[in-house]
């Protein structure tokens, strides 16, 4: 995995309900805050996270910043790592994300400053076409079950030029 002084650590949340066969996975709309801006994510279908504090463990960060954009509650034990991903883009901005799901939550989501529209989709309907051009790698492999752990390389326009991933059944 690239690691470099400038490497930005974040992490995302992907709650997911329903039954076997059946799971629902619940996004919303990302405002176009200026990181969002930055990060090409303004406008479009996301889940909830954002930047590790300094001193703050990657749980606690998906923790805080699940609850500061939906007021969601999950328990650190309930979160299950699936994907550790470091996104460049363009050479610009390099941000390492780890990934969790959340089947145990309590609450219901609510719109933020940050995050509008929550809406359940299931699984075979997620709108890969209003979303990151990376989740189109990224979300099914997560979706499916399994890990993953690699690198995204985004151009100057936000395409993917070139990925990096591979299936792992546990991350260092």
């Amino acid at each position: 995995m690239n690691t470099t002084e400038n490497l930005i650590k974040a992490t995302l949340c992907y709650i997911m309900d329903g039954p076997p066969g059946h799971e629902s996975v619940l996004l919303a709309c990302k405002e176009p805050t200026p990181k969002a801006v930055m990060f090409g994510i303004a406008n479009l279908w996301n889940t909830w996270g954002g930047e590790n504090e300094e001193g703050e463990t990657v749980l606690e960060t998906c923790v805080r910043e699940l609850f500061a954009e939906s007021t969601l509650i999950v328990d650190p034990k309930d979160l299950v790592e699936v994907s550790r991903i470091t996104y460049d883009n363009n050479g610009k901005v390099k941000v390492l994300v780890h990934s969790f799901v959340a089947t145990k939550y309590k609450g219901a989501p609510r719109e933020s400053n940050e995050m509008k529209s929550p809406k359940w989709y299931p699984i075979r309907m997620i709108p890969y076409d209003q979303m990151c051009a990376g989740d189109r790698f990224v979300l099914p492999v997560i979706m499916s079950g399994r890990k993953v752990e690699g690198t995204i390389y985004y151009n100057a326009k936000r395409e993917v030029s070139l990925s990096e991933l591979r299936l792992v059944t546990a991350f260092d």
